[in-house]
């Protein structure tokens, strides 16, 4: 329950789910030491601890030092918050690590993060939800680097609904109280951003501060992480490193696993090992969550792998009807040579559960099509869905009818353009020719530059470019007579959408004519799936019926550019990032 008006209701409630949160913590803390420290073979000391030798370790007690010598010794020290060298950090009484921030329980009306990795977003979307206006500060010009950009930016348009700001580019110059002064990196304008609450999301390294590692033989990476082979071991074989400190994907259950390695180890055949448990998925906790096993589509073609792609948008699966939470996007990358799933990335409700179930499909070596196929329960998050009795399937190259192209099964139309129309097999396998420019474009693209440069035009060049195409057997449209160059640009216009509709060439006309903002940010919709819109749940559908494909967002002076990847600007420091990104 929010109660947007009333931040003093609003911040009891807060402080309610603070006090439950520390009870909790505090009883699960307290029974895992009790439940470890009772036992008559564990001895536990509380204290701070070095190495003095290779095999032995002092610990700081406040009744004195000791010295204990172990023949297995464990690291699991864990791993801190980076706070970063910003000026007026620690003077501030209002700035706030992951750890610190949840251990307030005033609800801040007003919350800055400086970090728009995956703990920013996770603390984002929780402070949203909780009331907080909350706004992000991220210092290089996309968020969550390590996804792919359509998913990225279907994460940042789902929080930006929940009210959350984003300033990208955005280089922390100092605080002052809860105060934050950051620079723009494209423009150099310096802005004062004032809150109530800072958090520093700006990622963890590995504690091994004052641990004296050097001495015990134990090597760090330029990351700090402590260096382990794949059963654990570090560059000191009876030295072990478990859980974050020794870098890597920062999870409880990678730890669990950790603990299953070295038990195998010591007390088995030692047959577990590191580097056996791929693929290991990881989800981001936020509302809905973003979960992800495997390669993503950016990470696959660098490898220069043969793949397939798919994405699905959470609206047009029946559960997430059901459940009212058709935010987000599906997407999957499979092995063409294979049908092997290479990785998946699910940003929708219930995918912190969905994605255990690619994982173990990927674990186990099954094609795609074992999950396409299989029985589920209905709805489900599966993404199937009927029209006039044939079946459309989601997943990536199905032989579901509409699975020519990426994007056909959102709108539930098949593109048969270019298809020989006697090729009755798998529309994913066809093999035809790809046509890079025809004549056509040839033709009217120069009549356009004519006009477009004040040229005088009459009936002659107007048979010679936009006649002759119209004028085509196969065509056999009436002549072009209209030489105004308003009603012929028009015309041109048309001609060029019509001509060249899904050959890739009209996203880069509307650009060109500078009407993008206008045909781009809207709702874009498919086949027409149901004449009872309000009682149809096969899919998402709009008011009138027809099959909701995706939410287009175009923003003047921004997206008339693409981003400048950050790899080529840290190579050529002469490039500047495009306006808005």
């Amino acid at each position: 329950m929010l109660y947007h008006d009333d931040y003093p209701k609003q911040a009891n409630l807060y402080k309610q789910a603070i006090g439950r949160k520390n009870r909790l913590t505090s009883f699960l803390r307290n029974n895992n030491y009790e439940r470890l420290s009772k036992r008559p073979n564990v001895t536990v000391y509380t204290g701070e601890c070095s190495f003095v030798s290779a095999n032995i370790i002092k610990v700081a007690l406040p009744e004195g030092d000791i010295e204990l010598q172990g023949k297995e010794i464990f690291i699991n020290t864990g791993s801190t918050p980076i706070i970063p060298a910003i000026d007026g950090i620690k003077e501030s009484q209002k700035v706030y690590t992951s750890t610190t921030l949840l251990d307030l329980n005033v609800l801040p009306q007003h919350l800055i993060i400086v970090g728009g990795g995956y703990i920013g977003l996770e603390f984002a979307s929780m402070y949203a939800s909780f009331g907080s206006k909350v706004t992000v500060l991220e210092g290089y010009p996309e968020l969550i680097g390590r996804e792919d950009r359509d998913i990225a930016a279907s994460v940042q348009t789902v929080l930006e609904k929940k009210g959350i700001v984003f300033h990208l580019n955005a280089k922390v110059q100092s605080v002052d109280g809860a105060t934050v002064i950051y620079e723009d990196a494209v423009t150099h304008e310096i802005h004062h951003l004032e809150g109530d609450a800072i958090l520093l999301a700006t990622g963890r390294r590995p504690s091994t501060s004052g641990l004296n590692l050097e001495i015990a033989g134990v090597k760090v990476n330029e990351r700090g992480a402590i260096i382990v082979d794949e059963w654990l071991r570090t560059t000191n074989p009876a030295i072990r490193a478990i859980g974050d400190v020794k870098g890597g994907l920062q999870f409880t259950y990678i730890s669990l696993d950790d603990y299953r390695i070295i038990r195998e180890d010591l007390f088995g055949a030692g047959e577990r090992r590191t580097d056996d448990r791929e693929p290991v998925s990881y989800s981001v906790f936020m509302d809905p969550p973003l979960a992800r096993v495997g390669l993503s589509e950016m990470e696959a073609r660098k490898k220069g792998l043969n793949i397939r792609v798919n994405t699905l948008p959470v609206a047009a699966i029946p559960r997430a009807r059901t459940l009212g939470e058709t935010d987000g996007l599906f997407k999957v990358v499979v092995d063409a040579d294979t049908n092997k799933i290479l990785g998946c990335s699910l940003f929708g409700p219930e995918t912190s559960e969905i994605i255990n179930i690619v994982s173990i499909v990927m674990k186990t070596g099954q094609e795609y099509t074992f999950l396409r196929d299989y029985i589920f329960t209905h709805p489900s998050m599966s993404g199937k869905s009927s029209f006039q009795g044939r079946e459309y399937n989601a997943d990536p190259s199905s032989d579901s009818p509409d699975r020519y192209g990426k994007y056909s099964v959102w709108s539930g139309y098949c593109i048969a353009k270019f298809m020989d129309g006697g090729f009755n097999g798998n529309l994913m396998n066809y093999g035809g020719n790809f046509i890079l420019i025809r004549y056509p474009e040839v033709l009217l693209s120069y009549l356009e530059s004519k006009l477009e440069a004040g040229d005088a035009i009459d009936q002659s060049l107007l048979d010679a470019t936009i006649n002759k195409v119209r004028g085509r057997q196969s065509v056999n449209m009436p002549a072009v007579t209209e030489t105004t160059a308003n009603s012929l640009r028009e015309i041109i216009r048309r001609e060029r959408s019509v001509e060249f509709a899904f050959e890739g060439l009209h996203y880069y006309d509307i650009l060109r004519w500078g009407t993008a903002s206008e045909e781009l940010n809207r709702q874009f919709t498919g086949m027409k799936l149901t004449t009872d819109p309000d009682n149809y749940t096969a899919s998402a559908v709009d008011k009138d019926g027809y099959a909701i494909c995706q939410r287009r967002v175009f923003t003047i002076g921004k997206s008339e550019l693409w981003p400048i990847p950050l790899s080529e600007i840290q190579i050529n420091g002469n490039l500047t990032q495009n306006p808005g990104y």
